[in-house]
């Protein structure tokens, strides 16, 4: 389920790219994304599990569907740990949002 909404709001993103400076193991594409046959696939790891979010025709739009996916996946962590948190935590997790950095 989690897949298919991160598919439907990718569609709209555009050239959204690599946010926080890191790039991955794999050829240097950006965390969450990794080269498959000739296209990219984006995953994120879910409670231990990795999650495969779809493969898409850019880099961009793979790490774009990797932070859709990654800021739905703090929200719910949060609202999961809401009673245990401090109400400031809590805040900070609702509102984060992954930085962004627009591809050349």
């Amino acid at each position: 389920m989690l897949a298919l909404e991160v598919k439907r709001t990718v569609q709209g993103v555009g050239h959204l790219g690599v946010g926080e400076h890191r790039a991955s193991v794999a050829g240097g594409l950006p965390i969450g994304v990794s080269a498959f046959r000739s296209r990219y696939r984006s995953s994120l790891g879910v409670h231990g599990v990795l999650k495969h979010l779809g493969t898409y025709d850019t880099p961009s739009e793979a790490r774009a569907a990797y932070v859709v996916a990654k800021e739905h996946y703090v929200k719910l962590l949060a609202e999961d740990y809401k009673q245990v948190l401090h109400p400031d935590v809590y805040t900070h997790l609702i509102n984060w949002r992954a930085r962004w950095q627009v591809l050349t």
